[in-house]
């Protein structure tokens, strides 16, 4: 059984009901669609049994260790807090004070100073931007060119403001604060702050959807929905659960939300396409999107990925240890990397999926 179906079945078809449950009572054909609705919303607790009866292997992983004089420079720097994996099998990250950059099929490690060491501001996030990397920082903006080699900073004019998150289309940065929302044009070095904004605090998790203009918010165990772009005044409630809501991801026209005990899919409309719980005493610590695949990472260590092409589901051990808060969870290819109580750390992936 996979972890996540892209397919969302609500009943098996109508055509197959008819044909080979007709002589079952009312009773028994309601049993038969619950189980069957069941078995296709679920995120493997365990691994469970393919079609051709055989148990799911484990495959192996192995740790990409820095050599030590590189590794004792980046802990000068630490904590990490954010990275991107990029088609070259570079990963870039961002330190309190610089962008480092850790090749990892050669295992060399290099670093860009922004920030000086005497500063209190602190670098949070990274994200590609075309050919560029933009970073922010807890009060500014950079963006980091390579062709030529050019840095550019931006900063607003209200200093009490605090970052939140960076979002980007096909040509615009969006910068998300708790002054509110700027469009960042490196170009022309200007912010412009957009209307209607809502206000927003310094523990908000938040996505931007600049293509529906759409913000996205968890905020404790409530999740928030607010359109830019339409009259809306105020931000609608899609939910409030028992259960803290730990990250939101957006991929396509879906936004995944999750607890440590399901996750939930939603249209970028705010309507509810699937609820997928988390099977077993396993609790869903991570999970990261992309367009081959959806990864998720439980409490036991078990890396699970399922392959939304062949949907089909492969499991792997992460030896990672004994870890406090774990974040940053991505994959290229056969590597994963993620980041462990402010250290990055990168996996190489065994088995037959690549």
């Amino acid at each position: 059984m996979h972890m996540f179906n892209k397919k969302l079945i609500s009943a098996p078809p109508k055509f197959y009901l008819r044909k080979k449950y007709a002589g079952l009572s009312k009773f028994t054909l309601v049993l038969f669609i619950l189980f069957y609705i069941y078995s296709n919303h679920s995120i493997a607790g365990q691994p469970q049994k393919n079609n051709d009866n055989k148990k799911s292997d484990i495959f192996s992983t192995r740790e990409i260790i820095l050599p030590n004089y590189q590794s004792d420079s980046l802990k000068q720097d630490l904590p990490i807090e954010s990275m991107i994996l990029d088609k070259k099998n570079v990963l870039w990250m961002v330190g309190r004070t610089s962008v480092w950059r850790w090749q990892l099929n050669t295992n060399q490690l290099q670093r860009i100073n922004l920030l000086k060491q005497t500063e209190k501001d602190q670098l949070r996030k990274i994200i590609s931007f075309k050919s560029s990397l933009v970073v922010m920082s807890n009060q500014k903006l950079f963006q980091i060119t390579f062709d030529p080699v050019k840095l550019i900073k931006l900063k607003s004019s209200n200093p009490k403001i605090v970052s939140l998150n960076i979002a980007a289309d096909s040509s615009n940065i969006f910068w998300l604060t708790t002054g509110g929302i700027y469009a960042a044009d490196f170009e022309q070095q200007t912010l412009i702050h957009m209307n209607q904004t809502p206000a927003l605090y310094s523990q908000d998790i938040t996505s931007f959807i600049p293509e529906n203009g759409s913000l996205w918010l968890l905020r404790g165990k409530k999740l928030f929905l607010r359109s830019l772009i339409s009259n809306q005044i105020q931000s609608k409630l899609l939910l409030s659960t028992k259960n803290k809501l730990q990250n939101i991801h957006s991929i396509d026209d879906n936004i995944f939300v999750h607890t440590k005990y399901a996750v939930l899919r939603y249209k970028n409309n705010g309507e509810l396409r699937q609820r997928i719980p988390v099977e077993g005493n396993r609790k869903l610590v991570l999970m990261s999107l992309n367009k081959r695949s959806h990864l998720y990472l439980f409490s036991d260590k078990l890396l699970e990925i399922f392959d939304l092409k062949n949907e089909k589901s492969y499991h792997y051990r992460l030896n990672i240890g004994i870890v406090k808060k774990a974040r940053g969870l991505l994959n290229r290819d056969s590597t994963v990397a993620l980041i462990t109580d402010g250290r990055p750390r990168a996996f190489q992936l065994s088995g037959d999926f690549w």
